[in-house]
């Protein structure tokens, strides 16, 4: 709920632009006269467009199983679906309120596989406590020792 808060809305109601034009950037790093003017602002940008994926790339092996070859082209696929949206909203709406940009792509890609790294580390590191110690696992527990299991 918080991703699509934050891909989605605020979401312009009732203003149509005349002069609709779309704001989309296929520069990959491009980012623009952004950092001449205001750095501080674009730099905020790039890492919350990180740290919006982390915690998919890091739950995702909850969820479905995913080999870790296939990985990268989940992370890509999540990137992508994001800025779709917001190219149809912005389609459907006739208001370039929201920008496409390749650079969030690049940039949701590296929050999912960064994410996705810390869940490993997490996995090796809970495996290897648990064997370690001889932990037995019931509950929750023992789904999230499955979990690891089958990703190592």
């Amino acid at each position: 709920m918080g991703v699509i808060s934050v891909v989605v809305f605020p979401f312009p109601v009732g203003y149509s632009n005349p002069e609709f034009r779309l704001n989309i950037n296929f520069i990959p790093f491009s980012f623009g006269s952004c950092f001449d003017y205001l750095p501080e602002i674009c730099l905020r940008t790039i890492y919350e467009n990180i740290l919006l994926t982390i915690p998919f790339g890091f739950g995702i092996s909850f969820i479905a199983r995913i080999k870790p070859q296939n990985i990268i082209w989940l992370a890509v696929a999540v990137g992508l679906t994001f800025e779709i949206i917001q190219l149809l909203i912005s389609l459907i709406v006739r208001n370039s309120f929201r920008s496409v940009d390749i650079n969030d792509v690049i940039l949701n890609t590296i929050g999912v596989l960064v994410g996705y790294a810390v869940f490993r580390v997490f996995g090796w590191l809970y495996f290897a406590i648990t064997e370690k110690f001889e932990i037995r696992h019931k509950n929750v527990f023992a789904y999230v020792y499955d979990v690891v299991c089958h990703t190592n």
